[in-house]
């Protein structure tokens, strides 16, 4: 059992670690959509920054989880985990426009990682069960944070790139909000990329979005209509 692993196991309990061990899809399509709930959360609370990075650190939890099985990652995965925690101590510095940056960097090449890992296991599945579906979603969601923070990084680069209500620059959850209407298509326009180059990589996410679709819902009627052809005398 690796130093993570017992640290958890003596902090909930070997038990529920055993049940989040045989969910871990579950685990992170949870932790996801918690995350993805905490940013307007936090635009209505005063403690805006808590309820994020609590948020955020719960997600960092189940990623750290699903590259146990990689020796490889297990090393990359724990210092970019151990990098966005120190960006996010509450120190003068941490509020600058850098340590954002460099935090929603790290947080973005954790989750191509991760989606790496679980788009293989969707690929390579054999059967349709709860876990799988899990990873459908998750990669879905997952998608659309990786893309908000490269939104949020452009936006620390260039303010002018992005345009929210009466001109006004978005905030991160604001372009959360933005990445996930063009993910689905749904486009309201009240905020709009401006930057050229961004307009195409907001394009190219939608262009994403719309083929995942198609490609999972076959993917998961393949393997449903396999089982069923083999169950078959």
């Amino acid at each position: 059992m690796t130093d993570v692993a017992s640290l958890v196991s003596a902090i909930i309990g070997r038990k529920t670690v055993g049940v989040i061990n045989r969910r871990r899809m579950a685990f992170l399509l949870a932790t996801l959509v918690l995350l993805v709930l905490s940013s307007p959360i936090a635009d209505l609370s005063s403690q805006a920054r808590l309820v994020i990075t609590g948020a955020t650190a719960g997600f960092l939890v189940s990623c750290l989880q699903q590259v146990e099985a990689y020796p490889r990652l297990r090393l990359a995965s724990r210092v970019m985990v151990l990098f966005w925690l120190i960006l996010n101590l509450p120190l003068p510095w941490s509020d600058g426009a850098w340590a954002k940056s460099a935090a929603a960097a790290t947080l973005a090449a954790l989750i191509l990682i991760v989606l790496w890992l679980v788009a293989q296991r969707l690929v390579n599945a054999d059967r349709v069960d709860a876990e799988l579906l899990c990873s459908a979603v998750g990669i879905y969601l997952l998608l659309g944070v990786v893309w908000s923070e490269s939104y949020e990084i452009i936006s620390f680069a260039v303010p002018a790139a992005f345009s929210g209500p009466g001109g006004s620059t978005p905030d991160r959850s604001a372009l959360l909000y933005f990445s996930f209407t063009t993910l689905t298509t749904t486009g309201y326009g009240d905020i709009t990329a401006i930057n050229p180059v961004v307009r195409m990589w907001s394009v190219f996410e939608a262009i994403i979005g719309t083929m995942y679709n198609a490609t999972v819902v076959a993917r998961l009627v393949s393997l449903y209509g396999s089982r069923i052809r083999q169950a078959d005398p």
